[in-house]
């Protein structure tokens, strides 16, 4: 852990900046449901809902009985649709919510939600994973609060029948541990997430990477950037790291791991042990407080994965979905 004090102060200034307004109650679907076929073929029901804001917000659900559990994949960073132009192909799934979709089967129904300001079908823009590039619609909303009040909306205009769990990926997994503290009780699993407080990541990256001579942002420019976010945290066409300083001042200021610390539900955490994003061994502390205090957590390590869980040229994706549907629905 980093000692010097200049970074904690600008830590606990970002983290001051962070709150939650409770959601009122979801208006229900406006329009009936359009099916389509994704270009791999999976089949899914697309609904439109109001979110706090009046303004028209999509999800989608994978095929499946209503009286089967239901899984919200939440997308990792940036504008990039759910279902994007991919060269001639049209409507490519891009969040693995098809690959998810298979592997439940008829166990679970799949449900993902679009984020605001991001077009069906559109395409994938140069910078996947950035809000740098993205529409003014999109900047403007894309901030924790926002996000969570959107995907709180989507779940109660879905009104699944059966259980429900999250799986965040990435960025998603912050989304999914701040849903965890405003009454949902089912499954929750995060994938590839950060622990607590990306910006303190940062900072720890930029000192390891000047100790050993890799390039990069070193830290006095990070340092800058972090004053700079404090100073201006609801900006949107300003940018670090290729995002903007209002979603930095959102995201990086949320703690997965006590978010979720008490919570009483399941908690799966998978990761790749070669992702630098990833703090192993918050998490592995965060697991072995949890079970100590008779709270379920499981932890999925992917020996040798990267951020996508790719270890060389094998995907291990799917076997880390079939873990986690595996561990969500014991009874499925």
């Amino acid at each position: 852990m980093i000692s010097h004090a200049r970074p904690l102060i600008i830590l606990a200034v970002l983290a001051a900046l962070g709150c939650w307004t409770p959601v009122r109650a979801a208006p229900q679907s406006t329009e009936q449901p359009a099916e389509f076929a994704s270009a791999s073929g999976v089949r899914w029901t697309g609904h439109t809902f109001l979110d706090g804001k009046g303004n028209r917000q999509r999800y989608y659900l994978s095929p499946g009985s209503e009286d089967a559990p239901v899984v919200l994949l939440i997308q990792g960073s940036g504008c990039v649709p759910l279902f994007a132009a991919v060269g001639e192909r049209r409507r490519a799934a891009t969040a693995s919510q098809d690959l998810l979709a298979r592997t439940a089967g008829d166990h679970a129904r799949v449900m993902v939600v679009e984020k605001p300001g991001v077009a069906f079908d559109g395409e994938i823009g140069p910078s996947p994973g950035r809000s740098e590039g993205c529409g003014s619609e999109f900047r403007a909303r894309y901030e924790l609060d926002d996000w969570v009040d959107v995907l709180h909306r989507a779940l109660a205009d879905a009104s699944p029948r059966a259980g429900v769990a999250l799986l965040g990926v990435s960025e998603g997994g912050t989304a999914a541990a701040r849903l965890s503290q405003e009454g949902f009780s089912g499954s929750i699993g995060v994938v590839s997430g950060g622990a607590c407080l990306a910006a303190g990541a940062l900072i720890e990256r930029a000192y390891e990477r000047e100790r050993i001579g890799h390039p990069g942002t070193g830290v006095e420019e990070t340092l800058r950037l972090l004053e700079d976010i404090a100073a201006a945290p609801d900006a949107i066409d300003r940018y670090a790291w290729g995002q903007t300083f209002r979603r930095w001042s959102t995201f990086g200021a949320a703690c997965n791991v006590r978010a979720l610390e008490l919570y009483p539900g399941r908690v799966f955490i998978a990761y790749g042990t070669s992702d630098d994003g990833t703090d192993i061994a918050a998490f592995e502390d965060f697991a072995r407080l949890r079970q100590a205090a008779g709270r379920p957590a499981r932890l999925h390590p992917v020996r040798g994965g990267d951020h996508d869980l790719m270890a060389g040229e094998v995907d291990h994706r799917e076997n880390t979905f079939a873990a986690f549907l595996a561990y969500a629905f014991p009874e499925a």
